[in-house]
């Protein structure tokens, strides 16, 4: 029986990935396989949206981001057979975002996005996965879990994690061997008129005579059919069809004189520079009844599948991973009670079930032929349309306030973030250029303090003192002042002489005090003066430095025991 291990992650995808390095910057042991023999070769997703790019920066690495990335506007609509002039098509601008510094549509080919990923987790912790790994059976019980991995060569070995999280996507191996299950359907196909499943296919080609504006997300579209056509960084461009044109497309083996024709109906004189096989597949939406059981967790696809509409699922997906990846961390670490876990699926399931809206939303606009093509641009003109789509789909409107756990008796603040919702980021000085956000780049919780006056200050000190002693492995206190603070290391205080830290925090934000937690969300806003529900608060999240807990503290990734496998015989190796 292999030696234990912390946590068990199945799938390298981008959701394994994030997950990864969210456990193993904390010290938790990880294992890390995949069933694919390499990595990805090909491109599917290629949409990044704000959030996540803010949590790229957080983790070190939005700067690669930004060098792989195409930065789009956001989507333009080109709807053909409506009496429009150009400046009437409707637009989603994602450029209108505020309180982030990444209020674009980035474009970035899923294969580069996992391989920077990747390196990124070796560079920072000596670890990649091992491919050609599958899960072949996992079983839990009051004894714990064991699982029975296969490697490529036909060897078996067994381990037993203390965790096990499926992030295998929409066909997930753990999913179906814990007894988890997905509700939902797939879409009809609204060009037929009939029940038939909704496809979609796509090429990445280079296009000759493409006049439109390659930087925008362009989506044309006619009474039946539907194309997508978006210039990526490598210089390929992306082209999506649906309706008429896919049928004709799963009807013939020559998939490049369908696209070509669309091409002749939306955008004549451009021509595709040569021939080449699509990709095609079924569009779904799902999510799963339960995010867990016992031990075993599900991220990304596993537990959630939507349409494409919006460019939202990878973004999604590692959305998930950064939410759990903190918490099953300070659990495994002994810094946490183990019922933090179950705020994972109540946190995330929620949101998915947002984003599939958001999705649905996009989809009956672009795909659903069904509807009078009058009704569906009539969707676009709706007055909070615009900025509904535009703040869901990048992610920044997303939130936990029907679920985030408040301390009884505390008073609402007026303005400013609540708990659940996401920190903004404003800028705090320009000389030099320090954004709040800028304070978050560890793997803690951090309490910013705001006091306003001497009394303040003082009460600040103490209360920063009380938070590292009690909670140093968890929580990181910080002082926003006007000016620097006797006493107080310019690591622990930062300087704000600017105005946006009213407009965004609160106009009394000289006298509130905001826990954020490791993934950028407010879990606590209150006066500077609620110590006490602050520290339930805290209470209830983390356990106190040297407080008795069941859980251990997890060795260092890298002096973790390994299984190694030798014709068939379990061995056990030490790293």
């Amino acid at each position: 029986m292999g030696a234990n291990i912390d946590v068990l992650v199945v799938g390298a995808g981008p959701t394994g990935i994030i997950l990864a390095n969210e456990l193993l910057r904390r010290g938790v042991s990880v294992r890390w396989v995949d069933a694919r023999s390499n990595p990805l070769g090909t491109t599917r997703a290629f949409t990044v949206h704000a959030r996540t790019f803010e949590m790229f920066e957080q983790i070190g690495i939005a700067h690669r981001f930004m060098e792989l990335n195409a930065v789009s506007p956001g989507n333009r609509f080109h709807i053909a057979g409506l009496d429009m002039l150009a400046e009437e098509m409707p637009v989603l601008d994602f450029r209108k975002i505020e309180g982030t510094k990444y209020n674009f549509y980035g474009k970035v080919n899923q294969q580069h996005i996992e391989q920077l990923l990747r390196s990124h987790v070796e560079a920072q912790h000596n670890f990649s996965p091992e491919w050609d790994i599958s899960c072949k059976s996992l079983n839990q019980d009051e004894n714990g879990i064991t699982v029975e991995l296969k490697h490529g060569d036909g060897s078996k070995e067994f381990i037993t994690p203390t965790y096990v999280i499926g992030a295998d996507g929409v066909h997930s191996t753990v999913r179906n061997f814990a007894g988890l299950s997905m509700e939902g359907n797939a879409y009809a196909d609204g060009a037929s008129g009939d029940d038939d499943y909704f496809t979609m296919s796509m090429m990445d080609v280079p296009i000759d005579g493409y006049v439109g504006d390659d930087s925008w997300i362009n989506y044309h579209f006619s009474a039946s059919d539907w194309m997508l056509i978006t210039k990526l960084p490598d210089g390929n461009h992306r082209v999506y069809i649906s309706g008429g044109l896919e049928k004709e497309m799963l009807a013939t083996d020559d998939h490049a004189s369908v696209f070509q024709k669309g091409l002749d109906m939306f955008v004549p004189g451009a021509r595709l520079r040569h021939s080449q096989q699509a990709t095609t597949w079924k569009i779904y939406k799902k999510i799963a009844n339960d995010y867990s059981t016992g031990n075993i967790f599900l991220s990304g696809d596993a537990c959630h599948v939507r349409s494409p509409a919006g460019g939202q699922g990878a973004n999604c997906c590692m959305m998930d991973a950064y939410n759990l990846g903190w918490k099953l961390a300070s659990v495994v670490n002994g810094y946490s009670p183990d019922s933090i876990l179950k705020t994972y699926g109540e946190e995330r399931k929620p949101v998915a079930q947002l984003v599939q809206g958001y999705a649905e939303e996009m989809h009956n606009v672009l795909f659903d032929h069904s509807r009078p093509l009058e009704d569906r641009v009539k969707d676009t003109q709706d007055t909070e349309w615009h900025d509904r789509c535009v703040y869901g789909i990048s992610g920044i409107s997303h939130n936990y306030r029907d679920t985030v756990w408040i301390p009884d008796g505390m008073a609402e603040l007026k303005g400013g973030p609540k708990p659940g919702e996401r920190a903004p980021n404003v800028l705090l000085s320009d000389l030099p250029l320090f954004h709040i956000h800028d304070i978050f780049h560890h793997a803690r919780a951090t309490l910013l303090l705001m006091p306003r006056d001497t009394n303040e200050i003082d009460a600040a000190k103490t209360l920063m003192a009380n938070i590292s002693r009690d909670y140093h492995h968890s929580v990181k206190p910080v002082i926003i002042s006007s000016e620097r603070i006797d006493g107080i290391s310019s690591d622990s205080c930062y300087v704000n002489d600017k105005d946006a830290l009213r407009e965004w925090y609160g106009e009394d934000a000289e006298s509130r005090m905001f826990l954020v937690r490791p993934d950028m969300f407010v879990g606590f806003a209150g006066a500077m003066n609620e110590t006490q529900a602050l520290d339930a608060y805290l209470s209830h999240w983390f356990n106190k430095t040297g407080a008795d807990h069941t859980s251990r503290p997890s060795q260092s990734a890298v002096s973790i025991s390994t299984h190694a496998v030798i014709d068939g015989s379990d061995v056990n190796a030490s790293a």
